[in-house]
């Protein structure tokens, strides 16, 4: 999958994920709610066909992102 598929704001949290930052530490440096960041994470995780934060992880790694 190609990282122009992801918004700008689901590459911020896409690379806060890849720093292995929690959620409250991803809200706060984002300016977001938890709200908007499960959002973002429903959307990459439809992108990714990805079901958890591991699973995306692995995705990550595996240099699909």
């Amino acid at each position: 999958m190609n990282e122009n598929v992801f918004t700008k704001r689901e590459m911020d949290i896409i690379n806060e994920i890849k720093k292995a930052k929690s959620r409250k530490i991803i809200t706060d440096a984002l300016c977001i709610s938890i709200n908007t960041l499960d959002k973002h994470l429903h959307s990459i995780h439809l992108k990714t066909k990805t079901h958890s934060v591991a699973e995306l992880m692995n995705w990550l790694y595996n240099g699909k992102a």
